[in-house]
């Protein structure tokens, strides 16, 4: 669509043909007519300009400036440096064109390697053009001009830059059809008549700017470079975000103060979601506009860890010191986890446990690398036994040597004295269960070939032995709810016959064991009576084992002569 376009700032000159002469001053207008609203006005300079106010030419309302840089035939322009910046300190926005002689893409990439060496130590804060017009480039095929433009545009969008191509409106209609660049037009008329798309008009050589001593070409912009060109930052156009250092689109990786970030390195979009290169995996977080993710990120339900660079990690990783693991695809893992060394636990924080560890209501132990322990252990802790499966075991447990351990619901293995359903048990120091005796007369014990510490009456190597409910051994004069015993003070074995002690003798049935008592029995021939609490009372002081005492009166009584005999 043609529509018109009033400038307050431009008044009318001479109108010759089809070409208008536009004038700049604060008080005449001009009308010109293209495809699409103008965005702003300005002019193109180079030497031929001489020495420019650029304060004048800001405040005649000139928005933008396309400085000549040179030509590789007469090297800098010799206004180029003055002219830049001059107009940078205006205010005034500063492109740049280079007038080429290229006639092949060889050419045509050193002309923009010129520019970028030029232009390096100046801000340009508008498009870059490559100005196809010489006779040398008029034999040229559509094709080949097309190679000139494209490969000077591509290094300039490669470095940063936005590119433009300059050409007439006939060239571009009849030589140069198809560029990859937007198009800057010239033709000077009151309208521009090209038909395709353009971001650029060049209306006049002949305009009058104040400032600009003599005639200078005008411009008129259809393509906002002003919001899309900034200083610094990130700016977003197009469905797309880019990022600019100085008025320049960055490519590649971009070290921010506040993180990483990645600009596609053909285009310049600012990545976004799971991105590779040959530095390794990374996460550009689009909720973050691209910013690479570090440390822990939980991305669609699933954890991972990335380094300070923002590369995801795999393996074993160092935390701070403590170790998480990611899998092949880089994400962590919790739980026991097989690895190349053995089993690792990782915990709901995925960080690795060392040691004794509680998982759920199993026991495991993992070394100082972290490796699931299997077998024995012990520890200041305690013993315990881990299985094949490395969770510690409870209950009973015997080794191959024959031993025999238990370990409590803690999973530690009993030592010491230790009740097991009822019955008692001694396990030593290392947990191994006790069988046999322990302990010294007056404090001892017996463990059976089980291990249960036994009570009762209990016959041991061919010998009877007494113990309490409290599994001590009992010695001495051992009065039983049966009867009366006596067992060895010595060793505590049952000793049956006769026994001497203090207060006298007595005697114990070689039959069970029992203490004689208020009873009369013959024993070694002899008619011994025992009184209740059981001491021989008869024969008085007879000493058993000794010969048998001798009643008077039988003696007596034999030693009396025979009456004689009466005759018959």
């Amino acid at each position: 669509m043609i529509k018109s376009v009033k400038k307050a700032l431009l008044s009318a000159a001479a109108l010759l043909g089809a070409v208008a002469f536009l004038s700049l001053s604060p008080v005449a207008e001009t009308t010109v007519s293209a495809r699409g609203p103008e965005i702003a006005m300005g002019v193109d300079v180079a030497k031929y300009q001489g020495a420019i106010n650029w304060q004048q030419v800001k405040n005649s309302g000139v928005k933008f400036a396309m400085i000549r840089v040179g030509t590789t035939k007469k090297g800098m322009d010799e206004q180029f440096i003055n002219n830049i910046n001059g107009a940078n300190a205006a205010g005034i926005r500063t492109g740049i064109y280079i007038y080429s002689y290229a006639t092949n893409p060889e050419q045509a990439a050193a002309e923009a390697n010129q520019v970028l060496a030029w232009i390096a130590p100046y801000t340009v804060s508008f498009p870059v053009a490559i100005d196809i017009e010489d006779s040398c480039q008029k034999g040229l095929n559509p094709a080949q001009l097309q190679a000139i433009a494209d490969t000077f545009c591509g290094i300039m969008y490669a470095n940063g830059y936005e590119p433009m191509v300059y050409a007439s409106k006939n060239w571009f209609m009849g030589r140069m059809p198809v560029v990859s660049a937007p198009k800057w037009v010239a033709q000077y008329s009151s309208a521009c008549e090209y038909p395709g798309d353009y971001a650029m008009w060049q209306s006049t050589s002949h305009g009058q700017v104040a400032g600009i001593p003599g005639r200078v070409d005008i411009d008129h912009l259809y393509s906002d470079y002003f919001s899309r060109l900034i200083p610094e930052g990130f700016n977003s156009y197009g469905g797309n975000i880019y990022y600019y250092h100085n008025y320049r689109k960055l490519y590649g990786w971009l070290n921010l103060s506040n993180g990483r970030y990645h600009a596609d390195a053909a285009t310049g979009i600012i990545n976004a979601g799971w991105f590779q290169d040959e530095s390794g995996i990374y996460y550009l977080d689009p909720t973050q506009g691209g910013l690479a993710k570090v440390g822990f990120a939980d991305i669609a339900g699933a954890r991972y860890f990335f380094d300070a660079n923002g590369v995801r990690r795999t393996g074993l990783i160092d935390v701070g010191g403590a170790l998480v693991y990611a899998n092949a695809d880089g994400v962590c893992q919790k739980g026991l986890i097989p690895l190349e060394d053995g089993v690792h636990y990782f915990d709901d924080q995925y960080l690795m446990h060392v040691g004794l560890t509680q998982v759920g209501n199993k026991l495991y132990y993992f070394n100082e690398k972290g490796v699931m322990q299997t077998g024995m252990l012990a520890f200041e802790v305690g013993k315990f036994m881990f299985g094949a499966d490395g969770a510690a075991i409870s209950g009973w447990f015997s080794n191959e040597l024959g031993q025999r351990f238990y370990f409590g619901q803690d999973f530690r293995a009993y030592v010491g004295l230790q009740q097991i359903d009822k019955d008692v048990y001694l396990f030593g120091n290392d947990g191994v269960m006790f069988t046999g005796w322990t302990g010294d007369v007056g404090a001892r014990y017996y463990f059976g070939a089980d291990g249960k510490m036994v009570k009762g009456w209990n016959a041991i190597d061919g010998r009877a032995f007494y113990f309490g409910a409290d599994g001590l051994m009992a010695t001495g004069l051992a009065p039983l709810k049966d009867g009366v015993y006596f067992l060895d003070p010595t060793d505590g074995h049952m000793v049956v016959g006769w026994v001497q002690l203090p207060d006298g003798w007595r005697y114990f049935d070689a039959n069970n064991g029992k203490m004689l008592a208020g009873v009369t029995a013959v024993l070694d021939n002899v008619e011994c009576t025992f009184d209740k609490s059981g001491l021989l009372a008869a024969p008085a002081g007879w000493v058993p084992g000794t010969p048998a005492p001798v009643d008077p009166a039988v003696v007596a009584a034999a030693q009396t002569p025979a009456a004689p005999a009466t005759p018959q």
